[in-house]
């Protein structure tokens, strides 16, 4: 989202007017950074109370910047606190990376939407399971119910001709 939401005017000039407007992106729950290389590193945009210490932040900003590449990763910030960040070069209109997003974030909220998943998948694997079988068992049923009439009849008719044969014996 603030990838999309971002962006780089002709003048050179960072806009973050679009982001500002859209509900939830910048909340508490996570810190979203945005920063430029150069001497000094410019921060362009930053949360209004960090909830992560990264050290390593503007180091890590000019590495994407420079390599231009994405940056995924979880670790512990200097207050020992678990962290999941991602990192992505941003570029100007003339295709020049400018700046680095970062967004780090509590690995906890999406282990627990990842929990909550597997969850709810294992229930609909349940229940489509025992439907499953019901369903199974109610088409076994009726696709042998010929068979087991036709058994019916041969157990019927075997009674019958033994009470024959053993009658006249009997007489």
């Amino acid at each position: 989202a603030v990838y999309g939401l971002t962006w780089f005017g002709q003048d050179g000039r960072f806009h973050d007017e679009l982001l500002r407007k859209e509900q939830g992106v910048l909340d508490d729950k996570v810190d979203i950074w945005v920063i430029a290389p150069g001497s000094p590193q410019r921060v362009l945009l930053a949360p209004p109370k960090p909830r992560f210490n990264l050290a390593s932040r503007f180091a890590l900003a000019s590495q994407v910047v420079r390599d231009e590449q994405t940056v995924a990763r979880e670790g512990l910030d200097a207050n020992g606190r678990r962290y999941r960040l991602y990192a992505r070069v941003t570029y100007d209109d003339a295709d020049a990376p400018r700046a680095a997003i970062l967004v780090v974030a509590d690995p906890r909220v999406r282990d627990a939407a990842h929990a909550a998943f597997n969850q709810r998948v294992a229930w609909l694997v349940a229940v489509l399971a025992a439907f499953g079988i019901a369903l199974g068992n109610m088409l076994s049923r009726r696709a042998l119910r010929p068979v087991m009439q036709s058994f019916d009849v041969q157990k019927r008719f075997i009674a019958s001709a033994a009470h024959e044969l053993r009658s006249p014996v009997a007489s």
